[in-house]
C-alpha cells in the first residue's frame, strides 16, 4: 500500500512537472509569436543615406552621403540621376517632389529629371505639405518663406528660423535660433513659447515638440501637454496617416542615446531594446523609414 501510495505521488509530480513544461513551452511560443507580429526594419542596401523623404502617398526618395538622388522602386532605391548633384529632397507626392542642390538652389523633378527653378533665392530647408503647399527658409538669414507658384513671398517676423515643420493643411511651426516655437494662424506668426529644439507637425491637431530638456510635448487645447519617454530624446516626428478609412497618428523618436521610441494613445514604448537609429521619416501612408549610425536605411512598411 505504501509502494501505490508512493507511485501516486510519483504520478502527481511528473504531471506537474509535464503542465510546467506546457506553459513554458506556451509562453515561449506567445513571446515568439509577439516577435513575428511586432514592427521589424526591413535593411534598404547597402548604400550611404543622409537624408529621406515620403510622400503624402507613400512614395520614398533618399539623398546619398554624395549628394545623389535616388527613389524607392519597391524593391530597391534607384538612382534618378547621376549628372544632378541634389543634397536635400521634400516629396508632397508621386507628382510633387522638390530638391536643392548643394549650394540651396532649387529644383523640381518633372517625372523624367531635375530641373531649376531659376529662383534668385538660395534655400536651405524646404518643406511640402500633403496639399501641396511649400515653404522654405533661406540660406543666410532664415528667412521663412511660402511658395506662390512663381516666386517665394517672405513670411516672417524677423527671427531668424533653424527649423520648419509643415501641417498636413500647410500651415508651418518654426523654431528660431534662440529656442522660440512659433505657429503660423490667421496669416501671421505667433510665439508658442521658448525653449524649444525640435517640432514636427502632422495636422492642425497633432503636433510635439522637444524641449532643450530632451522632454517630449504634445499640443492640446492651445497648450503643450507633457508626454515624455524615459529618457532624453532628441528629435521628434509626427504624421496623420492616410491608410485606410481612417486616418491614424504616427509618431516616433529618437532618444539622445539613439533608441527608437513610438507612442500608442499616451504611453510611449521602444520598439526593440537596443534598436538604434539617427533619423526618422515617416510616409503619409504609414511606412517608416531610418537611417543608422553607418548611413543603412531601412523601413518598415505601411500596415
Amino acid at each position: 500500500m505504501i509502494s501505490h501510495f508512493l507511485n501516486n505521488i510519483q504520478s502527481i509530480e511528473n504531471k506537474k512537472h509535464l503542465n510546467m513544461k506546457r506553459i513554458v513551452l506556451f509562453a515561449f511560443f506567445l513571446v515568439q509569436l509577439a516577435v513575428t507580429n511586432a514592427q521589424k526594419w526591413t535593411n534598404c542596401g547597402d548604400l550611404e543615406m543622409k537624408q529621406i523623404s515620403v510622400g503624402s502617398d507613400g512614395t520614398a526618395w533618399a539623398v546619398t552621403t554624395g549628394d545623389l538622388s535616388y527613389k524607392w522602386n519597391g524593391v530597391k532605391w534607384e538612382c534618378m540621376s547621376s549628372n544632378d548633384f541634389v543634397a536635400y529632397i521634400a516629396c508632397g507626392s508621386e507628382s510633387n517632389t522638390w530638391g536643392l542642390t548643394p549650394d540651396g538652389q532649387i529644383l523640381k523633378w518633372n517625372s523624367q529629371k531635375w530641373t531649376n527653378n531659376n529662383v534668385p533665392e538660395l534655400v536651405k530647408d524646404l518643406k511640402i505639405s500633403g496639399n501641396g503647399i511649400v515653404w522654405g527658409l533661406r540660406l543666410g538669414d532664415g528667412q521663412a518663406m511660402r511658395w506662390n507658384a512663381t516666386k517665394w513671398a517672405e513670411k516672417n517676423p524677423g527671427n531668424i528660423f533653424k527649423i520648419i515643420s509643415l501641417a498636413k493643411d500647410g500651415n508651418p511651426w518654426a523654431i528660431d535660433t534662440k529656442g522660440t516655437l512659433w505657429r503660423w494662424v490667421a496669416n501671421k506668426w505667433e510665439s508658442v513659447g521658448s525653449g524649444f529644439k525640435d517640432i514636427s507637425a502632422g495636422s492642425t491637431t497633432l503636433v510635439w515638440a522637444v524641449n532643450i530638456a530632451g522632454e517630449t510635448l504634445k499640443w492640446e487645447n492651445n497648450s503643450f501637454t507633457k508626454i515624455t519617454p524615459t529618457e532624453k530624446i532628441a528629435t521628434i516626428v509626427t504624421v496623420m496617416t492616410e491608410s485606410g478609412t481612417t486616418p491614424k497618428p504616427a509618431t516616433w523618436a529618437i532618444a539622445e542615446s539613439g533608441q527608437v521610441w513610438t507612442i500608442a494613445s499616451t504611453n510611449w514604448s521602444k520598439t526593440v531594446a537596443g534598436d538604434t537609429k539617427t533619423k526618422i521619416f515617416i510616409g503619409g501612408d504609414g511606412s517608416v523609414w531610418s537611417i543608422d549610425q553607418n548611413n543603412i536605411s531601412y523601413r518598415i512598411d505601411a500596415k
